[in-house]
């Protein structure tokens, strides 16, 4: 049964005139040397935690991306391919294996593997994610796994996507035991880096989304501003997040400084049990 999110009416707000849309061969992909992301807290629903980034001396692109729990070292580059590989910070039993495919400056495929070893077995779990483009566009991810390496890979997750304006405006989000569709309100004002890269965006922020930023097609022209959920779900106990407003602060040489979200989370089978919170801060810590 699908809920209406009642708390909050999005009004998709497009600009007008003539759109400056930022490409993934733009040079302003590499200048801004984010080295921190710091993400809110205390929302109610899922946390991410803070990612930290180490630069290649030499050639300047991204060498390092860690958390609390994991470091994710590239191991390469080139035209057609990226690759990394990664570890638990406690531990020596878990290690993972990631390899990016790129088509004409943009991610088609990735394929990623966590092989964990204890006394008795390996145990081996891969993960392949699909990207697809509609001109220049993401207009769809799929997300497959595998348990084993006999095993055929299995689609669980898909995710939509319709462009309007030169902005996403609307993703659905498809698994076995729930549908989530998410209509995102966006600014008058050209697109600023990383206001992308947040909770409940269209890709939600991770390692991975950070490392092939500049190789998932065309950015929105304008930023996003609030986003609205609604579930269709099979009774899922998960705390989710019905909306949320974000409000971002600029430095003084323009670049992204502070996000502040502002929303509500509830059960997502039920619509109940909400849970509101305001001008939870997240920050872009620069060199």
């Amino acid at each position: 049964m699908k809920h209406s999110i009642y708390t909050l009416l999005v009004f998709l707000i497009f600009s007008c005139g003539k759109e400056e849309i930022l490409k993934e061969e733009d040079p302003a992909f590499g200048g801004a040397a984010l080295i921190q992301i710091q993400f809110p807290s205390n929302t109610g629903g899922y946390t991410q935690e803070a990612l930290d980034v180490v630069y290649d001396e030499h050639t300047g692109e991204i060498g390092q991306i860690s958390d609390n729990d994991f470091i994710w070292n590239i191991i390469s580059r080139t035209e057609s391919k990226i690759i990394w590989n990664g570890e638990v910070k406690q531990s020596d039993s878990t290690r993972k294996e990631g390899i990016a495919y790129l088509e004409e400056n943009r991610v088609s495929y990735i394929i990623d593997t966590e092989i964990t070893n204890d006394r008795e077995e390996t145990m081996v779990q891969t993960d392949s994610i699909r990207f697809l483009y509609v001109t220049g566009y993401i207009s769809r991810i799929e997300f497959y796994r595998k348990t084993s390496l006999t095993m055929p890979f299995a689609l669980h997750k898909t995710v939509d996507y319709l462009v309007h304006h030169g902005n996403i405006s609307q993703a659905i989000s498809r698994t076995v035991s729930e549908t989530k569709t998410s209509l995102f309100a966006y600014d008058r004002n050209s697109f600023i880096l990383y206001t992308d890269f947040n909770y409940e965006m269209p890709i939600n922020p991770n390692y991975w989304y950070f490392l092939l930023y500049a190789n998932l097609g065309m950015k929105n022209a304008n930023n996003i501003v609030g986003v609205s959920n609604v579930f269709e779900s099979n009774n899922s106990l998960e705390k989710q997040y019905s909306f949320i407003h974000y409000h971002h602060q600029q430095d003084e040489q323009g670049r992204l400084k502070e996000v502040f979200l502002s929303g509500a989370t509830v059960l997502s089978d039920t619509m109940s049990n909400q849970y509101s919170f305001r001008n939870k801060k997240g920050a872009f810590v620069y060199e």
